[in-house]
């Protein structure tokens, strides 16, 4: 009975809409962003690298996106952390009512609110037809999903297992480090280092949150001995992986080569 009358009060804000606008956006599509927030914070394309960002249009005045909008809240405190970007487009009127509301029910991310309600540029121009109305866009800048906000955690869940975000990544690549460091520390050979090494993913690109764990396992490698230090050398693939990471040079450096 709940789903029905927000189905019924959705399509009532949605007859709201009125006037003609573009062709919906839909799944698949490709976005282009060139965006201003409320705080003057630039929004674009490639700011989405590494990133998934979920861009979600609602307004104060729609009871559907009220009743929705612990739902949305919820999805930022589970995936924000995971490099899960969050941006809302308000179809308010009224500026400072918009932030009002937005403060009381959690809404912690940048907002877009024109003033022109049905009539805003990004509306009419991705052809909003309906609150609340949610996307997330992967970091190339696709549709990756669109919905209604009660599944936003569901599907970033599954996108995130496609789309893994370089956060993500790199939590992995922490404990590939670590474990690699502790097998050179436990028997000085690096080659059982190495299959930790090359399960990094490739995506890592200087990532300044592991510098010091590919130190730590570099200096341990160094203190092994020459011989692991050229095995570890002769590893094209692994030399690869903390090269994207921390750059040839340093690469060399740290083993003192």
């Amino acid at each position: 009975m709940k789903l029905l009358c927000l189905t019924i009060l959705a399509l009532a804000v949605n007859l709201a809409a009125g006037s003609a606008r573009s062709a919906p956006v839909a799944v698949g599509d490709s976005v282009h962003l060139n965006w201003r927030t409320t705080t003057g914070m630039a929004v674009v394309n490639r700011e989405l690298r590494g990133h998934l960002l979920v861009v979600d249009f609602w307004a104060s005045w729609c009871h559907p996106c009220m009743q929705e909008a612990p739902n949305v809240a919820k999805a930022f405190r589970r995936f924000s952390s995971q490099g899960v970007g969050f941006l809302g487009v308000s179809l308010d009127e009224d500026l400072p009512t918009m932030q009002q509301t937005a403060q009381k029910i959690g809404y912690a991310w940048p907002e877009i609110c024109s003033g022109l309600a049905w009539s805003d540029p990004i509306v009419r121009k991705w052809g909003i037809n309906g609150i609340p109305a949610t996307f997330i866009i992967g970091p190339t800048g696709k549709v990756l999903w669109k919905g209604y906000p009660i599944d936003l955690a569901a599907a970033l869940k599954d996108q995130l297992k496609l789309h893994p975000t370089q956060a993500i990544l790199a939590k992995k690549a922490a404990a590939l480090l670590a474990s690699a460091t502790a097998a050179v520390l436990a028997d000085h050979n690096p080659i059982r280092a190495c299959r930790d090494i090359n399960k990094i993913s490739p995506a890592i690109q200087r990532d300044s949150t592991l510098r010091t764990a590919v130190k730590k396992l570099l200096f341990a490698v160094r203190r092994s001995g020459p011989k692991p230090v050229q095995q570890l050398r002769k590893n094209t693939a692994a030399m690869n992986r903390l090269s994207a990471i921390i750059g040839r040079g340093n690469v060399m450096i740290f083993l003192g080569l």
